[in-house]
């Protein structure tokens, strides 16, 4: 791995002091720009004054608990964010309160499915391609597939939500795989092909193996029946590979996660009853992509659409600049880097 000499980044280059564990108090005016703002960091507040600008970059609200049940879902939990802990919103709802700073797109997140938490207050397990690969398919509590598996993360949060708004929440979400596909494929990043799942996923009830389907529905708590039936006609679609419920394989952002050595569906392959798995998967999220309304110069711009002068928003911080699509991996890195960018060049302007 390559090593970078320390003077190559800028901000340690130019001794610019970096302070972590430190929180927003309040943002200072004059008049009508904001010109500094106070910080607390350990216990003791500080005023840092600028002469050009402030830039929010604190991230959204992910742990914000009360927040995210009030613009998103009452059906979130604690645990579901895979963003920083500290994320907590501050930088967005203090403009939004004190400023009269606009929002948009507070109900949206960078949603991502992934595989339950072992223990409580633990994280969600990472999951991407899995869902994906052929020899599985995914299932809700009533035991019916409810989604295009393949679909991509963002898209199958809003997917998710959609159906709890209609009345039909989904509610638990389970990843059933067989034999076959675990021995081919890495499962939540660290459980290599071929090894036995976690002995403490059986324990905590987020993981069942079965030698039928019944077998399996019983153990999973889900109608056997229902299973059953779902289990054949996913089976019968995969045979001829054409998913005719959900298009599963039919987009190019499908196939890139599928298996290329199966045809003619990447994503698609009837499953072996004789050993099979499910996996308890919840809907987690790298983040939320909603906040603070900023102009193309990333300057935030108050109720009536009018830039509040001294301040910027990037990142997670400002609502996403694609709405509510998701372009490809690293959208959110990469609209904060280029924001960034724009708001320094736009402040340096300045008188």
């Amino acid at each position: 791995m390559k090593r970078w000499p320390l003077d190559y980044f800028g901000v340690i280059k130019k001794n610019i002091p970096v302070w972590t564990n430190t929180t927003l108090v309040e943002l200072l005016k004059d008049g009508e720009r904001i010109v500094g703002a106070i910080v607390e960091q350990h216990g003791k507040k500080v005023t840092v004054n600028v002469r050009k600008g402030v830039v929010l970059a604190a991230g959204g609200f992910d742990h914000n608990l009360p927040m995210r049940q009030k613009y998103q879902s009452h059906s979130l939990t604690e645990q579901d964010s895979l963003g920083a802990e500290g994320n907590m919103g501050d930088a967005i709802f203090m403009p939004q309160m004190k400023l009269n700073a606009a929002t948009a797109l507070m109900e949206e997140s960078w949603w991502f499915p992934a595989i339950a938490p072992v223990k409580k207050g633990g994280m969600p397990q990472i999951m991407l391609a899995e869902r994906s690969l052929p020899g599985s398919f995914m299932v809700n509590s009533e035991a019916k597939r409810f989604i295009n598996e393949s679909e991509d993360y963002m898209s199958f949060g809003q997917t998710i939500l959609k159906y709890e708004k209609e009345g039909t929440p989904v509610k638990e979400m389970w990843l059933i795989f067989d034999q076959k596909y675990r021995n081919n494929y890495i499962l939540a990043g660290s459980v290599m092909p071929a090894m036995p799942l976690p002995k403490e996923w059986y324990e905590k009830g987020i993981a069942h193996k079965a030698n039928s389907v019944v077998e399996l529905a019983n153990k999973m708590g889900v109608p056997a029946v229902t299973l059953t039936e779902t289990f054949s006609q996913f089976n019968a679609m995969a045979m001829k590979g054409r998913d005719l419920e959900f298009d599963r394989g039919e987009s190019e952002y499908d196939r890139y996660y599928g298996d290329p050595t199966v045809k003619p569906n990447p994503n698609l392959r009837p499953l072996n009853e004789k050993k099979i798995y499910a996996v308890k998967v919840v809907l987690a999220d790298l983040g939320t992509c909603g906040g603070l309304l900023a102009d193309e110069y990333a300057r935030v711009l108050n109720k009536d659409g009018v830039p509040i002068e001294g301040l910027y928003a990037i990142g997670n911080n400002s609502s996403n600049v694609f709405g509510r699509v998701y372009p490809g991996a690293g959208a959110t890195i990469s609209q904060g880097l280029v924001f960034g960018y724009i708001a320094a060049h736009h402040m340096s302007a300045i008188e």
